[in-house]
């Protein structure tokens, strides 16, 4: 169906000169997807306290290991975590900042992280609410040399006595390679962070 819309001519100039569209029809289409993606994320904070967490269902255990209570960030399982938890203290700054950036559509996705949200929770219904949600962002494309550079990582900590698991490491491979934020509770990133160059929230 044909629509007729009157936009501001330097505005939607600009826009298909930022997007490298030869029309107006695929900068105004491009626009609008990413319009409701950054709407479809932002609705997550929907689900903030809201959720039962089994925690032992998402720990990445290690020898040692203590369960963890602009630029694009990765917002790891600890955070989503504790802004998802029922009964949490969803005020906490770190919430507050997974907030601001999220409606800003700064958070990436990464596999990873999307497979150990989705393995705490116990209830079909919940678990189908937050997939749905989840759904909203795309994974974050890891690389074969992502693997190989957590590979690198893990023995670089591990000469310094720093024992990491292979999800951290590839947070932080991804993360370095792109120059993306970390946001986190998790108190070992600040021991990688002693010999990686990481970018901690």
């Amino acid at each position: 169906m044909a629509t007729n819309l009157d936009i501001e001519p330097d505005l939607l100039e600009a826009a298909m000169l930022a997007g490298g569209h030869k029309t107006k029809k695929a900068a105004v289409t491009q626009a609008l997807v990413e319009y409701i993606r950054k709407r479809d994320q932002a609705s997550i904070v929907e689900l903030f306290g809201t959720i039962d967490f089994d925690l032992r269902l998402q720990t990445r255990a290690h020898p040692g290991f203590k369960t963890p209570f602009v630029m694009n960030i990765i917002v790891d399982t600890s955070v989503w975590s504790l802004a998802l938890r029922r009964n949490n203290a969803v005020q906490s700054p770190l919430v507050d900042a997974f907030r601001e950036e999220v409606t800003h559509g700064n958070v990436v996705m990464l596999g990873p992280i999307r497979q150990e949200l989705l393995s705490g929770i116990r209830e079909e219904k919940i678990w189908e609410a937050l997939r749905e949600k989840l759904r909203a962002f795309p994974d974050y494309p890891i690389e074969s040399e992502d693997y190989e550079a957590a590979g690198a990582y893990f023995n670089t900590c591990r000469r310094h006595g720093v024992q990491g698991t292979h999800t951290d490491l590839l947070i932080c491979a991804v993360a370095v390679r792109c120059e993306f934020r970390i946001l986190t509770t998790d108190k070992d990133f600040q021991s990688y962070a002693r010999w990686l160059p990481l970018t901690l929230d």
